[in-house]
């Protein structure tokens, strides 16, 4: 072992244009040594690269965020990021870490940045914007229009009066985020009083930037209706039930809005229970604000009608879906200009809330009439090349591979476009590890997002409990018994309260696999409560129904499965009339913790008939797969790997492993042949 270390060779422009993207590049070189001072075990060394952007800019991988070094030529390549400044000019900067394979940190470096508004930067004179001739080939949106939002995310109220909403903030962060990527200057209140939330929003519409085109005001709470007046009111964390003459009125929002100066038109999203008062109010007013402001006024998009509460902050869920769908050029204006209809964008949404939330009662997204052309509130942006960002490369010859992939527990929370921004850099970051660089351009991954489908019913309350002493408590330690009895744990006595049992069956395990207790206890009480509602009610059969029609329609190559998606996957497989499936790859397959519970080929499972090969790949930390396939299912190839650690079960440690990668370079070269 020699005395060489590595350093950071990093290119990136030192002034950038607020709105515009550029592209940061990161190699590793090694310096004050040779290669008789190679100071790592092995002939290569990959280290990942981390680049944060902060509050700042946002910032996506292409491609994989690694750089893998060689004993005897440098390294293969640089990681490459895509980074898109917000717009708050100024002197900001990116920060830069290195680690080891093993998780140590090498070091952290500053990249400092300057933002400016577009008329403030000469390209000319910024050479740095041109490097490495990626920037040429890198999707580069135009300058955007300033728009200014006020994003309100209220979860916690004073305690007895108003019950919390803590799924507020993850649903609502993503909403936030989808505003930035289309050029929004957001300012974001987090459980705002009473009087706080009535002086932000009137100093927010009287503050207005001379060159803003548009506000959106984002709100995601509790509503509640005044019953003399039938006028929507929209507490603040200090709201009193009593006390509902101190909630801020809708009413007084608009007010705000129509003395803005300049007359901007405005959007109010209300994620609240009721809120279809607020479009009501805004049909009785627009004759007397049209008639004093123009065309382009007010609008509202509501969760819910009238007299209907909010589920579950599904519309705030399918709202952040379709702004990241406007921001990644996939939905398109339906005529002439240069901004989505409002019509088009309330639709996508109602679209998303339906797949999200298929009972009869459903919620409604309702619109004032909107005028045409379309306000600037939703501006049409190019498409980036795909979903996930990736620049395209050239194929290496043979087509391109048709990739499924089916998710596992515990996504709820994210969309497809979002998973798959981990699947994607996961599977290339595999395939250049395994030497097959030239595949990764030819992987075309699409996801079958599944799980609105297992969404429970919660209106705009806290969420059921974690510790399982729920009402389907005992259904949820029927399945832990099973789960014990399937990969050999001894089973707890009975009486027991589902919580306990978990904790006793967590201890175990944690001690037979080398984990931490408290973290494994988390994910096993959310993945059993998740296979549970898998099965409740038969959404087992929604789910393989609807999964079946996705392989029917995409006719992939390869169906890559994780964890609960390998249950989907198989029953949907297994589905008259069967979808032909070149090769079926299911991974951390939770298959055989329920095989007895499976339809309709539970008592003699095999592989489908549609699928020609059919391999399983299991982690031997992996406890979700403790009990094996090949036990309980015929014509089943099984690979075994070891990264070891509590993230045996995620996704991308399977994704990135060589197993994986050899498989799709494999169903690559049959499909160059067929």
């Amino acid at each position: 072992m020699g005395t060489a270390r590595v350093q950071p060779l990093v290119t990136w422009p030192r002034t950038v244009i607020g709105g515009r993207p550029f592209v940061v590049s990161v190699d590793l070189a090694l310096v004050d040594g040779g290669q008789e001072e190679w100071p790592f075990e092995g002939e290569e060394a990959e280290f990942t690269c981390i680049v944060d952007g902060a509050f700042h800019f946002r910032v996506e991988a292409v491609h994989d965020a690694s750089v893998v070094l060689h004993r005897f030529g440098g390294s293969y390549g640089p990681a490459t990021f895509m980074v898109v400044p917000h717009r708050t000019t100024g002197r900001h900067a990116l920060r830069l870490t290195s680690l080891t394979s093993r998780g140590i940190v090498m070091g952290s470096v500053e990249l400092p940045v300057e933002i400016r508004e577009a008329a403030g930067v000469d390209d000319s004179t910024n050479p740095d914007v041109e490097m490495v001739g990626l920037a040429a080939r890198s999707p580069v949106a135009p300058p955007l229009p300033r728009k200014e939002a006020l994003c309100i995310l209220m979860g916690r109220y004073t305690p007895g009066e108003l019950p919390d909403l803590p799924d507020t903030y993850e649903a609502g962060e993503r909403v936030v985020d989808g505003l930035v990527r289309l050029g929004y200057d957001c300012k974001v209140l987090r459980d705002p009083g009473n009087a706080d939330l009535r002086f932000e929003a009137v100093r927010f519409f009287q503050e207005t930037h001379p060159q803003t085109a548009a506000h959106v005001v984002y709100f995601s709470g509790h509503g509640v209706v005044d019953p003399a007046t039938r006028e929507l009111l929209l507490p603040g964390s200090d709201g009193s039930m009593q006390a509902l003459a101190d909630a801020n009125r809708f009413r007084d929002w608009q007010v705000c809005a129509d003395d803005s100066p300049g007359g901007h038109p405005t959007l109010f999203l209300l994620d609240t229970c009721y809120s279809g008062n607020a479009v009501d109010l805004q049909a009785l007013d627009a004759p007397d604000f049209a008639r004093n402001h123009g065309t382009h006024g007010r609008y509202v998009v509501a969760s819910s009608a009238p007299d209907e509460p909010s589920y579950s902050n599904v519309f705030s869920r399918s709202l952040a879906d379709v702004l990241e769908e406007i921001a990644e050029g996939r939905l398109v204006a339906d005529s002439v200009g240069t901004s989505i209809s409002l019509y088009t964008v309330s639709e996508r949404i109602q679209q998303r809330m339906l797949e999200r939330e298929p009972l009869p009662q459903t919620q409604r997204v309702t619109t004032q009439a909107v005028p045409e052309p379309a306000p600037p509130f939703f501006p049409v942006l190019p498409a980036s090349g795909g979903a996930d960002g990736a620049i395209e490369e050239p194929s290496a010859g043979g087509g391109r591979l048709r990739v499924l992939g089916l998710h596992g527990f515990g996504n709820a929370a994210m969309s497809a476009s979002a998973i798959k921004a981990v699947w994607l850099p996961a599977i290339q970051g595999g395939l250049v590890r395994a030497g097959a660089r030239r595949a990764v351009p030819s992987i075309d991954l699409t996801m079958a997002y599944y799980a609105h489908l297992l969404m429970r019913r919660v209106a705009q309350g806290p969420p059921p409990p974690d510790d399982m002493d729920d009402p389907g408590g005992a259904e949820e330690e029927r399945v832990l018994r099973d789960w014990l009895a399937a990969s050999g744990a001894p089973q707890p006595r009975r009486g027991l309260k589902p919580n306990t049992a978990v904790r006793q069956a967590v201890n175990w395990l944690a001690r037979s696999q080398g984990m931490a207790s408290r973290p494994l206890a988390a994910f096993l009480t959310k993945s059993i409560r998740e296979v549970r509602t898998y099965f409740d009610e038969d959404n087992h059969a929604k789910v393989s129904a609807f999964v079946h029609e996705r392989i029917i329609e995409d006719r992939p190559d390869v169906v890559l499965a994780h964890s609960l998606g390998a249950v989907a996957a198989y029953e949907a497989l297994w589905r008259e009339p069967y979808a032909k499936v070149e090769t079926l790859v299911t991974f951390g397959s939770a298959l055989g913790l329920v095989a007895d519970r499976l339809a309709p080929h539970a008592g003699n499972p095999g592989r489908p008939p549609g699928v020609k090969r059919w391999i399983d790949v299991a982690d031997a930390s992996d406890f979700v797969t403790l009990p094996g396939l090949q036990r309980r299912f015929a014509n089943v190839e099984s690979l075994r790997i070891e990264t070891g650690g509590f993230a045996a079960h995620a996704a991308r440690s399977y994704l990135s492993s060589p197993a994986v990668a050899g498989i799709l370079v494999d169903a690559l070269a049959r499909r160059s042949h067929r």
